[in-house]
């Protein structure tokens, strides 16, 4: 059987991650292309 909550916690700290790199990126470009 899968510990459901072990995976959970798995995707929760995915999503944090992706959501970091993407609002990282997203204040990179801008900065490099101001609108």
């Amino acid at each position: 059987m899968v510990d459901m909550s072990n995976v959970e916690l798995r995707i929760e700290n995915i999503v944090a991650s992706v959501d970091l790199f993407a609002s990282l990126d997203l204040e990179k470009v801008i900065e490099i292309c101001p609108h």
